[in-house]
């Protein structure tokens, strides 16, 4: 039980001793099978936004992280990452319910060593969100760094068209930045550094006339 703890908190699992007890139940994002399952429990004091991940785990266990709410033989999913070294699950976790966040290497073969890391952090609040409040960019080069999970996607928001399929289309955690060229000029955007697949989309006009 990690109630109380201070958020972020971090702590390293080693898993060889870990197995799957009878009543660990499926994560909806397994691919094939999983192992070496270990739990925790966690009841916020306060409503928060967190984002729950697997970083810095070592790279041979691909890690699953699930989160659940009830009560163990009744458990209800609420988040699962089959890549949670990389993937985090984002929720909003209200104020003295406990959740149950199983943690599981990916695969069919017990692990004989390493850990899974599981981090609990709480989200920040995203400044662009809205067009309204997009980021001025200045000058070139341009980089910037922020974490989206609490971003939303609003009415507004255009559509997305890359590659021409549809798939492509489909999209969440929407941030702005707006730019005014003081001349004619070529650049290049990218988000090469991300740590999941980011889309950029460049626009003239107004919310409603994109």
């Amino acid at each position: 039980d990690i109630s109380g703890q201070p958020l972020p908190y971090t702590v390293s699992q080693p898993i060889a001793q870990t197995s799957v007890s009878a009543g660990d139940p499926q994560p909806s994002c397994k691919f094939g099978s999983f192992v070496n399952t270990f739990w925790y429990q966690y009841t916020p004091s306060v409503e928060q936004h967190v984002v729950i991940d697997a970083r810095q785990s070592d790279s041979e266990t691909n890690p699953i992280l699930v989160v659940f709410s009830g009560t163990p033989g009744s458990l209800v999913e609420l988040g699962c990452s089959s890549q949670a070294y990389n993937e985090g699950i984002d929720l909003t976790l209200a104020a003295g319910t406990t959740y149950y966040i199983m943690g599981a290497k990916s695969g069919w073969t017990p692990a004989t060593s390493g850990q899974i890391t599981l981090n609990i952090g709480v989200v920040p609040p995203v400044p662009n969100d809205d067009y309204a409040d997009a980021i001025p960019i200045t000058s070139f080069p341009f980089s910037h760094q922020q974490i989206v999970y609490a971003a939303t996607t609003e009415p507004s928001d255009p559509s997305i068209s890359c590659g021409g399929h549809s798939s492509f289309n489909q999209y969440n955690h929407t941030i702005w930045y707006q730019y005014t060229a003081t001349a004619d000029q070529t650049i290049m955007l990218n988000a090469e550094g991300s740590s999941y697949g980011a889309i950029i989309a460049v626009y003239t006009g107004s919310p409603g006339s994109f």
